[in-house]
């Protein structure tokens, strides 16, 4: 069958629509990627718009969709995670841009919310040196882009996916076992898939520390 064709893409997606609890799940997973990236790098957009840029690029064919690869669900949900990493991307990047400032000088964001809650501990731990600041900064982004680059791997892999924003969400695997009403084979299978990708992108980067 292969790729898709763009009146294959609208019907699905159209089928999609008609299914209320299925677009249900695809905004949980948007609201998760929005509070994993934190409201600064999100800069203003809402797990509503990151879902319709993830429809956008799948009818506009920038993303393109193989049925007998992974079902649409699948393949939303890896647009979601690749969009918001870029985004989270770009706020590293320039994050002392002016397109960024008036969000990351004001007083909304919550102390609890994403970038909020690293910008709140700065300032509520004065000890810390310039140099050990620059040091745990840089970890925190390792671990992030680390994140990122393993939830890329598990990209068309709905069931993947859900784990892992399941466990960012604080959720424990039997909890988001039955969140989805999945059996114990579905999840340990899951887990499996995660950990072989986990250790490909560990391995890509020269890290010595693979999963065990």
């Amino acid at each position: 069958m292969g790729r898709a064709t763009h009146a294959e893409v609208a019907s699905a997606i159209e089928a999609l629509a008609r299914e209320p609890g299925e677009f249900v799940r695809l905004r949980e997973f948007a609201k998760n990627r929005i509070a994993r990236i934190g409201p600064w790098a999100a800069n203003g957009r809402t797990a509503e718009e990151l879902l319709q840029i993830a429809i956008l690029k799948v009818l506009e064919g920038s993303r393109t969709w193989n049925p007998e690869k992974v079902d649409l669900k699948g393949l939303l949900m890896g647009a979601m995670w690749s969009t918001a990493s870029s985004w989270a991307a770009h706020h590293s990047r320039n994050h002392q841009s002016p397109e960024y400032a008036l969000s990351e000088s004001g007083t909304e964001t919550s102390a609890s919310d994403g970038n909020g809650r690293q910008a709140f501990d700065k300032l509520a731990s004065q000890s810390p040196s310039p140099e050990d600041e620059l040091i745990r900064m840089e970890e925190a982004r390792e671990r992030s882009e680390i994140a990122d680059q393993i939830g890329e791997a598990c990209a068309g892999d709905e069931d993947a996916l859900a784990v892992i924003a399941g466990l960012e969400d604080g959720m424990s695997l039997v909890e988001i076992r039955d969140e989805f009403g999945w059996e114990d084979k579905t999840i340990r299978a899951a887990m499996r898939r995660i950990k072989r990708r986990t250790e490909r992108v560990l391995e890509g980067r020269g890290d010595q520390h693979a999963v065990r």
